[in-house]
């Protein structure tokens, strides 16, 4: 989880701190389903830069 993070950290807006919790079943999760899903709450949070 912490480099799915990473990746999308270009794109988030500045002045943000952003807190995301694993649950167990992250553990069975591969790398893409982890970064699909942080890209998924980073939208819809709406802390994506618009050109990204």
């Amino acid at each position: 989880m912490r480099e799915a993070v990473r990746q999308h950290l270009p794109e988030v807006e500045a002045g943000w701190d952003c807190m995301f919790i694993a649950r167990n079943p992250i553990a069975f999760a591969s790398y893409t389903e982890v970064e699909t899903a942080v890209s998924q709450l980073l939208a819809r949070a709406k802390l994506m830069l618009l050109d990204s």
